[in-house]
């Protein structure tokens, strides 16, 4: 006769599919992050390396979990518990950071993020979003300067100053910059939908790892029945 859901066997088998499920979403969640930087063109906002860094973490602890599983062996499973609810914490943190920053945050992490980078990178974000400057076209001055724009489309022809970049002639003074679109428009609307679409996919991930952590510790405490009913294992 079979056992009942909720038994050792159906208790086992749903913390294995479980494991299985995190061990795949832990490579989602790493490549949504991944997507989240380079979609903002930023290599230094924190919330989206420590996404990176869970995302890593879960995986060691899927196999962890698998493995526990299998073994029923209760030194791994207590380790297991502890692991994933601290990881349950840091991630529930990180999601809750990412859905909670708004456009006035989202404009301040941008701008110190193109503060830091050097004019090479700057010229790589200008060619794939098709953008020029930050804020200004006009200003190439630091801090919030770019290079020339002249590989854009919109400065074919044109001896702007935002596209020659030629600082020490007069005769492009008067010329209007042809690009319209800066790069913090650009930037901002995939930045905010790789935060948002991150941030809910991590919350959803701590909710099922709070769901790992109950099965774990619900099947710590279940006897094995094909084990000797007399060893608590």
């Amino acid at each position: 006769m079979g056992l009942p859901c909720g038994g050792f066997t159906c208790t086992k088998t749903a913390l294995t599919v479980l494991n299985g499920v995190f061990m795949l979403v832990s490579i989602a969640l790493m490549a949504l992050a991944g997507y989240s930087r380079m979609a903002a063109v930023v290599t230094s906002i924190n919330i989206l390396s420590g996404l990176i860094v869970c995302g890593v973490f879960l995986f060691f602890v899927s196999l962890l979990g698998l493995l526990s599983a299998r073994l029923h062996n209760q030194a791994m499973l207590f380790f297991y518990i502890i692991v994933l609810f601290l990881l349950f914490l840091l991630q529930f943190a990180i999601a809750c950071a990412c859905l909670a920053v708004n456009s006035s945050q989202q404009e301040t992490i941008l701008e110190a993020a193109w503060g830091q980078l050097g004019n090479y990178s700057r010229g790589d974000a200008q060619r794939l979003f098709q953008c020029c400057g930050f804020r200004n076209p006009m200003q190439l001055d630091e801090p919030l300067g770019h290079p020339p724009c002249a590989p854009l489309a919109c400065c074919s022809g044109s001896a702007s100053l935002c596209c020659t970049g030629n600082l020490n002639s007069t005769a492009n003074l008067g010329l209007a910059c042809p690009c319209q679109l800066n790069c913090l428009t650009a930037t901002k609307a995939k930045f905010n939908r790789a935060a948002k679409l991150t941030g809910s996919v991590g919350l959803l991930v701590s909710f099922a790892e709070i769901a790992g952590v109950w099965l774990a510790i619900r099947y710590r405490n279940l006897k094995d029945p094909r084990a000797d009913l007399s060893a608590f294992l």
